[in-house]
């Protein structure tokens, strides 16, 4: 998970992605950055944190519970970027089998990092510890 409230880029990053696509309305950040990584821009991954993201209902990452028609408006474009981004990434259409190797990969990170899942779940639950494992 990339967190756009947390990332810099240098201005060539952006130049040599060919700026941002503005007909994108609901995951511009996540385009933008997957255009620098296939323009060959390096990346780096700092394990802290320089943000925070508020997730409400009003905001395109909370429409994910509502079904209004915004809702699933937002529904139908996250699911058109999907298979958009994966078709870039790996050359081939999005099929639906995709979702079970998604699911494949999310299970073997999570297994390959049980204090880290187990830091995850015990946030999500409520439990709130001092410092974050290494």
């Amino acid at each position: 998970t990339i967190m756009q409230q947390s990332t810099f880029f240098r201005r060539e990053a952006l130049y040599d992605a060919i700026g941002f696509n503005v007909e994108n309305r609901i995951c511009w950040d996540g385009e933008l950055i997957l255009d620098m990584f296939l323009a060959g821009c390096r990346m780096s991954l700092v394990n802290d944190f320089w943000s925070v993201f508020t997730v409400h209902e009003d905001s395109i990452s909370g429409q994910t519970g509502d079904k209004s028609e915004v809702a699933k408006e937002y529904d139908e474009l996250r699911r058109f970027y999907r298979a958009h981004f994966y078709e870039r990434v790996m050359g081939k259409p999005f099929e639906q089998r995709s979702v079970i190797l998604f699911a494949v990969a999310r299970v073997q990170k999570w297994l390959l990092n049980p204090i880290g899942t187990l830091w995850r779940t015990m946030e999500k639950i409520g439990l709130r510890l001092d410092d974050p494992p290494l």
